[in-house]
């Protein structure tokens, strides 16, 4: 079986998801508004391309397992994030920083939010066949759409650090 195997006790979902989010916030947050159209490297999608697709796969996963139960997201934004906008380099067909910024925070507190309600049972239960080949349970769902893909592109997000000089952080 694929996935994370949870235990009897608590939300460990929520826990796992605390590294993940600092990372974020504090890579992001030395960026200025311009800087977050910087690409890492020739061929890579820009900051504010990634952090909307970041949040339109989570939204769209976490809909899946729980439709209805994140707060929506904002008209367009998915279309806005598709593969065919990851070459426009244009920002004004983007959200600003503090937009995205704000975009993270109610996405976040909405997940923070569905993660109380959630049991054990219902996070240990199967994902919908069209992810179950990648993720077994709900649980193991959000951990990879809320925390490791986060990550996985927090990764690039360095390199643009160092590209521009920015001091290490983590």
């Amino acid at each position: 079986m694929h996935g994370i195997a949870f235990a009897s006790r608590g939300h460990p979902t929520r826990a796992s998801l605390v590294t993940p989010h600092n990372v974020v916030d504090s890579y992001l947050s030395d960026f200025s508004a311009e800087e977050i159209y910087v690409r890492p490297a020739p061929g890579t999608n820009h900051l504010a391309w990634q952090i909307g697709h970041l949040l339109s796969t989570q939204h769209r996963i976490i809909d899946m397992l729980f439709p209805g139960r994140m707060p929506a997201m904002p008209a367009g934004f998915a279309e806005q994030h598709s593969k065919e906008t990851n070459a426009i380099d244009n920002p004004n067909q983007f959200l600003t920083k503090d937009q995205y910024l704000a975009e993270i925070k109610r996405q976040r507190d909405g997940l923070l939010t569905l993660l109380e309600s959630l049991s054990d049972e219902d996070l240990q239960a199967e994902t919908p066949e069209a992810i179950r080949s990648f993720v077994a349970t709900k649980g193991a769902a959000i951990n990879f759409v809320a925390g490791a893909h986060w990550l996985w592109h927090a990764g690039q997000w360095i390199i643009a650090r160092r590209n521009l000089n920015k001091p290490v952080l983590v």
